[in-house]
């Protein structure tokens, strides 16, 4: 299938200039032209873009798509399940933005990613941490003063496995285990953070 986008005003992402009423050509989901003046090729479905920019995929290199941005008592309430289908809408409305690859941060595991990849949801290409590492009493320990835990996503298990590491062999381990569940980078948050119940940054 051949589309022609038309009458569009083209950002290329390498820094040149915008081109005016340009012309964007897919064969088979791939783009094979891109320029002024290109006629659109015999038989293609043509888009006309009316002025409006095409550009690249943004790529955003910190996102949380998993779960529902709630207050931490609400998010006890909420479901592991019922937080993939917030999910599923955090990735939609990132991809409907423009953002065609996301480094996710930390709370998405892998079967996540995995839905995206074979078309059950719409969403961005994602690179994960499936979850963030942290001492005892730092930004990844969700124990609150009262004794009581506000993990957001369960309680470990393959697809997140315990965060909370404290010393080299912990560490050692925990990257390890991330890995095993889907990881394709390890993210560390050393200090205290915005969002921990017990510490600063």
């Amino acid at each position: 299938m051949t589309i022609a986008i038309v009458n569009a005003t083209i950002i290329d992402g390498t820094g040149r200039d915008p081109v005016r009423n340009g012309t964007v050509v897919v064969e088979n989901d791939r783009i094979t032209r891109v320029g002024p003046a290109i006629d659109p090729p015999k038989g293609a479905e043509v888009i006309d873009a009316a002025g409006g920019t095409v550009m690249p995929g943004m790529i955003d290199c910190h996102v949380h798509l998993y779960g529902k941005v709630t207050g931490i008592q609400e998010r006890q309430r909420l479901p592991a399940s019922l937080q993939l289908f917030h999910g599923a809408k955090n990735a939609r409305r990132t991809l409907d933005s423009g953002f065609t690859t996301v480094r996710d941060a930390g709370g998405s595991p892998m079967g996540f990613m995995m839905a995206i990849e074979q078309g059950l949801i719409p969403g961005p290409r994602m690179r994960i941490a499936v979850t963030h590492f942290s001492q005892t009493g730092g930004h990844g320990d969700g124990m609150l003063p009262s004794g009581v835990g506000s993990a957001p996503r369960g309680n470990g298990g393959f697809e997140w496995p315990e965060n909370l590491v404290d010393g080299i062999d912990e560490i050692r381990k925990g990257v390890r285990l991330v890995m095993r569940a889907g990881a394709d980078f390890v993210k560390i948050s050393a200090t205290g953070g915005v969002m921990s119940p017990t510490d600063e940054p």
